[in-house]
């Protein structure tokens, strides 16, 4: 039986692009096979993860987790250490989330422009923030 090493963070804007999204696509397909095999749950979790991602035209490359409902966070990364830094992201951001949703239950997106500058100035083609 060949051997296969998974890496699970069980819990933004780190990840994007194709390089990261293929890594991604071929890792899942990977786990995909051996996990049909051993674990029924965690692969139902695992394709509900990717319809969901699918029906909203959610990249995983520029969304590398998510919160499932009755179940902690989930996260992905290129490796484990960037997959642990997406799921302490994602709970941050969680925690910010629900502060604002319990000090303003009327609270409302900020305007799609202002999303994609915040996103964009960091991640897009000319990317100018954050950058080393």
């Amino acid at each position: 039986m060949k051997r296969y090493e998974f890496w699970f963070v069980v819990g933004s804007q780190f990840l994007y692009g194709p390089e990261v999204l293929e890594t991604v696509e071929e890792r899942a397909r990977e786990m995909a096979v051996e996990l049909s095999r051993m674990l029924p749950y965690e692969k139902n979790t695992g394709l509900l993860i990717v319809s969901e991602f699918g029906r909203l035209g959610k990249d995983p490359a520029a969304v590398p987790g998510c919160l499932c409902k009755n179940h902690g966070p989930f996260a992905w990364g290129k490796d484990p250490f960037e997959a642990v830094h997406n799921a302490v992201v994602l709970e941050e951001v969680a925690k910010m989330a629900y502060r604002c949703e319990t000090i303003n239950p009327q609270v409302q997106p900020a305007p799609q422009e202002l999303q994609d500058k915040h996103y964009l100035r960091k991640h897009g083609k000319n990317a100018y923030y954050g950058q080393n």
